[in-house]
């Protein structure tokens, strides 16, 4: 049986040395160092220390999992709508993972602005947090009724240079909670090396889909750590769609061309809802607690609709949906997307992040560091799922309800396509398709 791989979404946060200089704080370590000189009971005890500093207040309420989604949500679409308006195709859960990471290791102003830029609030959640939301998204594998056929991982590393000095603070948050395996490498002496050794990392974790995030250049010997991402999903919808019923139809652009598709379709009963101005359809995939949602917006209305989808409109948007019959047609897209996206987090609201003269990471080394890129790959493919096709008929008489109602959902002209994990409402893929 084909799957449906929707694969592999990667983001790294590269650190070079900066010119200003922070004062020493903590105790440091390089990567090899803390493996070895750090026992199990401190390393517990400091982690246990690091989450009493993260409690808030009393009376305060205490940020949760699915709290953590919902700022994650909102950090997605505000993303979302810094981004051209183009076909495009990114992980907000993986960018935002490597946000958190990058605020456990900042001090000051730099702290502060991924604070906001992360909608984490007056009272950050603890970072412990985000290792309940890997394991909540990771057990889906596990809760799937097709055991092997469906496929949800997310991998982190650390990536230190030899001679760089980590706060062990930091580096235990970062293995513990955020769950990055730790490396070194030598950045200085053999930056081309260093590149492909974590590019190789990647494409390992993403099945071959993103075989070489960093381009030549991007690792140089002034590079001091880099953090990375990788998110990989492959599931087959939960009823696949019927290679047969595949067919040839016009797609129109946001440019208003017609171009040629393939439409797969189907009729059934979904989670569906209309309201002035666009359709909503949610789609499950095998296992039914990761759904696609499809938002399509009325002809000329996309970049309305578009632009202005924020948590709240999402919110309402899935609190819309109800059971209903359905005619679908989608048509099955691929997508890749390299985006450099330090001038979009710039312009969501991360400056110190980017200044040498101002980034904070004195929670991370005594090392002053500031962030020289992010750069961030993308891939999808919606397919039918591969399902052998086969012909039945069904007729249910049932006493006193009149059939209901079908409704159309024709994806023949832009949309948004997000892929959601529903128990805690995180969106892990999105996808704006305006051409075929």
């Amino acid at each position: 049986m084909k799957k449906i791989k929707l694969a592999a979404l990667v983001a790294v946060l590269s650190f070079l040395t900066s010119c200003a200089s922070k004062e020493t704080k903590e105790p440091s370590a390089n990567v090899e160092q803390v493996a070895e000189g750090v026992s199990a009971e401190e390393r517990s005890t400091s982690v246990a220390d690091d989450a009493r500093a993260q409690k808030p207040a009393e009376g305060k309420p205490v940020p949760s999992v699915a709290q953590v989604s919902r700022s994650n949500n909102a950090f997605a679409l505000d993303m979302h709508r810094a981004l051209p308006q183009e076909n495009i195709v990114y992980s907000p859960h993986s960018v935002s993972t490597l946000l958190a990471a990058a605020h456990a290791g900042a001090n000051g102003r730099t702290k502060d602005e991924l604070g906001a830029i992360l909608h984490y609030g007056a009272e950050p959640p603890a970072y412990a947090l985000y290792r309940e939301l890997h394991d909540a998204l990771a057990s889906r594998e596990k809760d799937s009724d097709r055991g092997l056929a469906f496929r949800l991982r997310s991998s982190n590393a650390i990536w230190g240079a030899n001679d760089f000095k980590f706060l062990t603070p930091f580096l235990r948050t970062a293995e513990t909670d955020f769950l990055m395996q730790a490396k070194s490498l030598d950045f200085k002496g053999a930056p081309e090396d260093a590149r492909k050794t974590i590019n190789a990392s990647i494409s390992e974790s993403t099945a071959g889909k993103i075989p070489e995030l960093l381009a030549q250049g991007v690792i140089t010997p002034a590079t001091r750590t880099v953090l990375t991402n990788a998110v990989y999903f492959n599931a087959p919808w939960s009823k696949p769609f019927s290679t047969q019923a595949t067919k040839s139809g016009t797609f129109n652009t946001l440019k208003r061309d017609a171009k040629q598709a393939s439409f797969m379709s189907t009729t059934d009963t979904m989670r569906y809802a209309q309201k002035d101005g666009y359709q909503v359809l949610e789609i499950p995939y095998v296992g039914e607690q990761v759904v696609a949602l499809v938002i399509l917006p009325e002809a000329g209305q996309y970049q309305n609709i578009d632009a202005g989808l924020t948590l709240s409109q999402l919110e309402h948007f899935t609190g819309s949906l109800d059971y209903q019959r359905v005619n679908v047609r989608l048509p099955k897209f691929e997508l890749r997307t390299q985006l450099d996206l330090s001038e979009t987090l710039g312009t969501m609201g991360l400056k110190d992040f980017f200044d040498p003269e101002k980034a904070d990471f004195s929670a991370m080394s005594d090392e002053p560091v500031h962030i020289s890129a992010v750069v961030h790959e993308g891939f999808i493919r919606v397919d039918e799922a591969g399902t052998e096709a086969a012909a039945a008929t069904a007729m249910m008489a049932v006493t006193g309800m009149p059939a209901p109602a079908t409704a159309d959902f024709n994806a023949d002209r832009p949309f948004t396509f997000m892929i959601m994990d529903k128990p805690t409402g995180q969106i892990l893929f999105v996808a704006r398709v305006v051409d075929i």
